[in-house]
């Protein structure tokens, strides 16, 4: 049973996708808007989320950045179509996109991003570095990126910040709250 729900949470598809996409909209509010405010976001700066899930930081992240560009990626249909739903006014708008597909080979040929970051992905992933060095490929110079996720102890902030290093982002900082750990990266 452990095994399904972590692979549902890592890659959420069909009717418990749909599901698992509900009540992860509904989870840890609090980390996500503690890892958002951690972004230091300003009305016209090009964002990046890698894993959206339901949508629900993209939609934080839209009421903030009112005269950049918000995009998405995620390799889950089942969030594709939540998320979608849950943020059609700025889809329709142009002011957010969303794409379908892997963080490990995002789809941006040149550094676009002033801010990429990612909520609760890097524990699913085989290999995070291959993710982080995509972040960090795709942030214009001086760009921040922050991943934040759920804290298994201490050895959580030093695996996530080594990880950073090796990826190549400088000045790395981590923070802990409540239960949540967050490392930022510059380019």
């Amino acid at each position: 049973m452990i095994s399904l729900v972590r692979r549902q949470l890592a890659m959420p598809r069909g009717p418990l996708g749909w599901i698992t996409g509900h009540i992860m909209a509904r989870m840890n509010p609090v980390r996500r808007d503690w890892v958002v405010s951690r972004l230091d976001l300003q009305p016209g700066d090009y964002v990046l989320e890698v894993g959206f899930g339901s949508g629900t930081s993209i939609a934080e992240v839209a009421g903030k950045v009112t005269a950049g560009l918000i995009i998405g990626v995620d390799h889950s249909e089942a969030m594709f179509h939540q998320a979608t739903k849950r943020n059609k006014k700025a889809l329709d708008s142009g002011r957010v996109q969303l794409h379908v597909g892997p963080a490990t080979k995002l789809p941006f040929a040149y550094p676009y991003f002033d801010k990429v970051f990612s909520i609760d992905v890097a524990q699913y992933e085989r290999d995070p570095v291959a993710g982080f060095k995509e972040m960090k490929r795709v942030l214009r110079p001086g760009g921040m990126a922050v991943v934040g996720l759920e804290s298994q102890g201490p050895q959580t902030a030093k695996k996530l910040e080594a990880d950073f290093l090796e990826a190549g982002f400088e000045d790395v900082q981590t923070q802990s709250y409540e239960d949540a750990v967050a490392v930022a990266g510059w380019r």
